[in-house]
């Protein structure tokens, strides 16, 4: 997932499957309700109750990272895959990446002290009513993130911007890592 200034959020996924069946279906094409820059905002707080509360962060660009490597298995005698396995255990990762103007040292401060903090990301296009109320949104929470990495680019009469790597950690207290949670209009599958 990523978005940059004037842009539109891009989400781009990669799949491994096994052989399927034939079947025969009908494709229903549903009105798309684009996401672009003013639709997107991203909060930090020292929990994630707070982050609903919180300030948006004035970014100009936010990237989202979510991989769980994998293989499909193939036995020995056979062409075609039985199952799909996790490679490495339990390697699940979630990161992202914020880069913004550098107008306090909030987050530098943030980086050195190694702070856990909460984030939430929140794509919602108010433009568009689904029903009588729902927008249509991408809601994603992190309750326990650190900043990663910490960059400050001072170039040569250009604004100072700052550039933030995040780590998505376990929370064993909220009992998730990361939870995605869309908001669309499909009732069922």
């Amino acid at each position: 997932l990523s978005l940059e200034r004037g842009g539109q959020l891009m989400i781009s996924a990669d799949f491994k499957a096994k052989p399927g069946v034939t079947a025969t279906s009908t494709v229903v094409h549903t009105d798309q309700n684009y996401f672009t820059s003013k639709h997107l905002s991203v909060k930090m707080a020292s929990a994630i109750a707070g982050v609903p509360g919180a300030t948006a962060i004035d970014l100009y660009s936010f990237k989202l990272k979510m991989e769980w490597p994998s293989e499909l298995y193939i036995p020995l005698g056979t062409a075609v895959p039985t199952k799909n396995i996790k490679s490495g255990g339990d390697s699940f990762a979630a990161s992202a990446e914020m880069t913004m103007h550098y107008n306090a040292a909030t987050y530098e401060d943030l980086y050195f002290n190694n702070t856990v903090q909460a984030i939430g990301v929140t794509a919602q296009n108010t433009d568009v009513t689904i029903g009588t109320a729902a927008k249509p949104t991408i809601y994603i929470p992190g309750p326990k993130v650190r900043l990663q990495t910490f960059d400050i680019d001072r170039g040569l009469n250009d604004v100072v911007t700052q550039k933030v790597g995040i780590k998505f950690e376990f929370s064993k207290a909220d009992g998730y890592m990361i939870r995605p949670v869309i908001t669309n209009l499909l009732a069922s599958v």
